[in-house]
């Protein structure tokens, strides 16, 4: 059988992906608040 699979490269993405943002938020929010 055969197929087309197709693939998002949110790594080409200028700003990275969603879920990157949020965790460097997430981190700098923790350095800030508990001096991480």
């Amino acid at each position: 059988s055969s197929g087309n699979v197709f693939v998002k490269a949110e790594h080409l993405n200028p700003g990275g992906s969603i879920k990157d943002r949020v965790a460097k938020h997430i981190i700098k929010m923790a350095e800030k608040e508990f001096g991480i």
